[in-house]
C-alpha cells in the first residue's frame, strides 16, 4: 500500500513535467537551426538529421604544424598525414569541415548572440569526440575570434 502511494507520487510530478514540455512545444514549436524545418519535441540536438547529414566529418588529427605549410595546395587535408614526432604537440581533433551548414552554426554562435547553438554544437563535438575514439586529447577549446574580429578593449 505505501509502496503504491509512494510510486503515484513520484509519478505525478514527471507527468506534470512532460506535460509542460509537450506544451511548451506545442506553443514554441524548435526549428532547426540551419533549413529552419520543424523539429519533432525532445530532440536533444536543433538541427535536424537532414542538415546533419550534411556535415562533413574530419576523421582522425590534423596537425597545424604542416597545415599552415600545406595549406593552399592540399586544401582540407592539409596536415592530415603528418607522422613527425616534433609535432606531436601540434595536433588537433576538428567535428566538421568548416562549410556549410557547420559554418553558419559557428558563426551564429560567434557572432550572432545565439549561445542556444553552442549547446546543440557541443553534444555535436562529444558525439564526434566518442565515435573517433580520440583518446590522445587533453583538452577541449573554443576557437578564439580573429584579433580583427575582437571587440574592442578585450
Amino acid at each position: 500500500m505505501l509502496r503504491d502511494e509512494l510510486s503515484r507520487r513520484i509519478r505525478a510530478p514527471r507527468a506534470a513535467r512532460e506535460l509542460l514540455i509537450d506544451l511548451g512545444a506545442f506553443l514554441f514549436p524548435m526549428t532547426c537551426l540551419v533549413c529552419r524545418r520543424p523539429l519533432p519535441p525532445r530532440r536533444p540536438l536543433a538541427i535536424c538529421r537532414g542538415c546533419r547529414t550534411r556535415f562533413i566529418p574530419v576523421r582522425g588529427p590534423t596537425c597545424l604544424v604542416c597545415r599552415a605549410g600545406e595549406r593552399g595546395p592540399a586544401g582540407f587535408a592539409a596536415g592530415r598525414s603528418c607522422r613527425d614526432p616534433g609535432h606531436a604537440g601540434f595536433r588537433v581533433y576538428a567535428a566538421v569541415q568548416m562549410v556549410k551548414p557547420a559554418d553558419g552554426l559557428v558563426h551564429a554562435l560567434k557572432f550572432h548572440d545565439r549561445p542556444d547553438v553552442g549547446a546543440t554544437l557541443a553534444v555535436f563535438i562529444a558525439r564526434r569526440l566518442a565515435a573517433e575514439r580520440a583518446r590522445d586529447w587533453d583538452v577541449v577549446l573554443p576557437m578564439p575570434l580573429h584579433a580583427v574580429r575582437a571587440p574592442l578593449g578585450a
